[in-house]
């Protein structure tokens, strides 16, 4: 990883020697390739771009900021609700959510294909036993981090958490001694990593059950929609699955800034354990979210962008 990151600042310092460039135009910007061009454009004053396709490739993004940067995206979902009459947000963001949870993609590659259509009767067992002894369930949804490593700033995406794994050793402390069930949904797409990865993954699960708690591992087909429907509160890293939850009229808690976290007002951010243990606490865990404050998200997805006029593409790239 070292040696390839030197080679591409060294090809990027060749390759824009010359002062006939004065604007750089880069695909996403979470390429660690691209960090390189990034890096040697912004020493020579060269004016950046990125650009990105969206919604099945009728829209574009073309910004000089990267379409992970959670400040101007969440700026661009404010300044869509004052732009666009509430009956077209409220229309968007039911089409958007109505396919998501039916297991559609909408814009982005669909992690639900194959799984169970109800919870198996294992999980399900353990949602009843807990509604009969008055148990709430937390349910902690993960997510792929490495995204965001080439992201100028991902270090600091947890300044107390510091990572997913620790922050669901921690989560985990904090349902036992408040009494919650606690449960660890992984994310999908988890099958596709390094096996080292996974056997990260696979550590920390074994943790979990050795405290009582339950892990539903990458491989699991349990749906993921009717885990959220069956839990009393949804945590979350501010992944999809944290705004879909408030859709389905769940309490949602993200660990970390997200692109909906102060744009939702029935959103909580909880970047400690004390915070987290407060909001726990309070009577927003037995609070039921409207699903149309989750509206603005599905709309800014299908909505924002410049649609193409002279240009079909066929593929995301």
């Amino acid at each position: 990883e070292l040696n390839s990151s030197i080679k591409s600042i060294i090809f990027a310092q060749i390759l824009l020697t010359s002062n006939a460039y004065d604007t750089l135009v880069i695909f996403n910007g979470r390429m660690s390739c691209e960090q390189a061009f990034k890096q040697v454009a912004a020493s020579k004053k060269i004016k950046i771009y990125y650009h990105e396709r969206f919604n099945f490739n009728n829209r574009y993004f073309f910004e000089d900021y990267t379409p992970h940067d959670f400040i101007m995206r969440q700026k661009e979902m404010v300044r869509l609700r004052s732009e666009l009459p509430n009956q077209m947000i409220t229309h968007l963001g039911k089409e958007f959510f109505r396919r998501k949870v039916k297991g559609e993609g909408v814009y982005e590659k669909s992690y639900t294909d194959g799984q169970l259509q109800n919870c198996s009767q294992k999980i399900d067992q353990i949602f009843r036993s807990n509604e009969n002894n008055n148990t709430k369930v937390i349910t902690f949804f993960t997510s792929s981090d490495d995204e965001y490593q080439a992201i100028d700033g991902a270090p600091d995406r947890y300044p107390f958490w510091v990572n997913q794994k620790l922050a669901i050793r921690s989560i985990c402390r904090i349902a036992q001694s408040l009494d919650y069930y606690f449960i660890v949904r992984v994310h999908p797409n988890l099958k596709n990593k390094h096996p080292e990865e996974k056997a990260r993954w696979e550590q920390l699960g074994e943790y979990i059950k050795e405290q009582g708690a339950y892990w539903i591992s990458q491989d699991d087909p349990e749906s993921t929609y009717k885990i959220i429907s069956e839990s009393s509160v949804v945590i979350s890293a501010g992944s999809t699955v944290g705004i879909e939850a408030i859709y389905l009229g769940k309490p949602s808690i993200v660990i970390s800034k997200c692109f909906y976290d102060t744009v939702v007002p029935s959103i909580r951010l909880c970047e400690s354990e004390q915070q987290l243990r407060e909001c726990l606490i309070r009577d927003y865990i037995n609070s039921c979210p409207k699903s149309s404050d989750a509206y603005i998200y599905g709309a800014w997805i299908m909505a924002y962008g410049h649609e193409y006029q002279y240009f079909v593409p066929t593929h995301e790239f």
